[in-house]
C-alpha cells in the first residue's frame, strides 16, 4: 500500500499544522474554505461543526496559515485543552497576547471570575487592528453556552472576529439562545468526495490510493485508520471496510451504550474508562463507562492493556480489537 520511494509515509493520524511541509499534505476544502473567509472580511463569527475525524483541526490550521500569509493577525486556541471556561479565557489571552504583544491589565485575573475575565480580554487585543481567533474545540457544552451565550455581550465588544470549531455533539449548546445570536454564520464539514479520498492519500505515499478511496466513508481519520491498517498487515481494503462494518453490527446488537462507546473508540483511539472527554461526551459516570467497557470485552469487541498514567500508577486502555482477515 505504501510507495517504496517514500521512506516516511505520511499516514499518522494527527492533525496537519499551518507549515509549509504539511500544507503540502493538505486537501483543499473550497466551498466552506470560501464561505469562513467571506465571513471573516465581513467581521462575522463561525461556527466551524463537523463529526470527529472531519478534519476540524486541519481546516482551521489551514485558514490560519492562509490568512496569515495575507498579513491577517491569527490567533490559534486549542479549546479542548483546558478543563473549564475559566481556563479557557485565560489560554485566549495568552493566545491572543502572543500575537499582539500585548500583556493583560495586572490588576484583572483570567481565572477570576469569568466576566472579569472575558473583560480582561479587552487588554490584550488591539483596537486598531481586528484580530482573527480560531477555535479548535471547547472544554464542553455547557462552558461553551456560558461562554458564548450568556457572556456575548462582552465578547462582542472585543476586537476579534471568532471561527470557533467543534463536534456536532456540541451543536445543541452553541445554538441554543442566547448562545445562536453569537455565531452569524454556521458551516458543517461535509464528508471528503472519493476523488478528494483518493487526492488525500496520494499526497501521502500510498501507492494503492483508489482502492482505499473506494473503501473510505469521507471522514479523513478514518480513511488514515484504514491506510495504516493496510500498511501494516496487508489486507485489502475491502476486507479493512467489511471487518468494520461487522464490528459495528455487532455493537449495535449489544445496544445503543455499546454503539457509542465503539464510535468513541474508532475516532480516538484506546482509552481509559475515567477519560474525563469521553464521560462528558457520552454524559456518563466512570461506573457506567466501566460497564459498557467489560459488556464489549467480554463480546470480543474490544482488548486491554496497561499503560503507566499521569501519576506513575498503571491504568487500563480500552481499545478495538483488531479481526480484520488477512488477503
Amino acid at each position: 500500500m505504501i510507495s517504496e520511494g517514500d521512506a516516511k509515509p505520511y499516514i499518522n493520524g494527527r492533525p496537519l499544522l499551518d507549515s509549509r511541509p504539511d500544507q503540502s499534505l493538505y486537501v483543499r476544502r473550497p466551498h466552506e474554505e470560501d464561505v469562513v473567509r467571506s465571513a471573516i472580511r465581513r467581521s462575522l463569527n463561525t461556527l466551524v461543526l463537523g463529526a470527529r475525524g472531519s478534519g476540524k483541526t486541519s481546516f482551521l490550521r489551514a485558514l490560519a496559515y492562509v490568512l496569515r500569509s495575507e498579513g491577517v493577525p491569527v490567533a490559534f486556541v486549542e479549546g479542548g485543552a483546558p478543563t473549564d471556561a475559566g481556563a479557557l479565557v485565560e489560554l485566549i489571552s495568552r493566545r491572543v497576547g502572543e500575537v499582539s504583544g500585548r500583556a493583560p491589565d495586572g490588576d484583572r485575573r483570567p481565572g477570576g471570575v469569568l466576566l472579569e475575565a472575558v473583560r480582561g480580554l479587552q487588554s490584550v487585543g488591539d483596537p486598531e487592528r481586528r484580530m482573527v481567533v480560531l477555535m479548535d474545540g471547547l472544554p464542553s457544552a455547557a462552558d461553551a453556552h456560558a461562554l458564548f451565550g450568556r457572556l456575548r455581550d462582552e465578547l462582542w465588544r472585543l476586537p476579534f472576529t471568532w471561527v470557533v470549531a467543534t463536534d456536532d455533539d456540541d451543536r445543541a449548546a452553541l445554538l441554543t439562545p442566547p448562545a445562536d445570536a453569537f455565531f452569524e454564520l454556521v458551516v458543517e464539514l461535509r464528508q471528503l468526495q472519493t476523488s478528494q479520498q483518493d487526492e488525500l492519500l496520494r499526497k501521502r505515499g500510498i501507492s494503492d490510493a483508489a482502492s482505499l478511496a473506494d473503501q473510505g466513508n469521507g471522514n479523513p481519520r478514518d480513511l488514515l485508520a484504514l491506510a495504516r491498517l493496510a500498511a501494516a498487515d496487508g489486507s485489502s481494503p475491502a476486507a479493512l471496510a467489511g471487518a468494520q462494518l461487522k464490528r459495528r453490527a455487532e455493537a449495535q446488537r449489544l445496544g445503543r451504550p455499546a454503539e457509542m462507546v465503539v464510535a468513541e473508540l474508532e475516532a480516538s483511539g484506546p482509552l481509559s474508562a475515567s477519560d474525563e472527554r469521553l464521560l462528558r461526551r457520552l454524559g456518563w459516570t466512570r461506573e457506567r463507562a466501566v460497564q459498557v467497557l467489560r459488556q464489549l470485552e467480554a463480546a470480543g469487541l474490544v482488548t486491554t492493556s496497561l499503560q503507566k498514567g499521569p501519576s506513575g500508577r498503571p491504568r487500563k486502555l480500552y481499545g478495538l480489537h483488531d479481526r480484520t482477515p488477512s488477503g
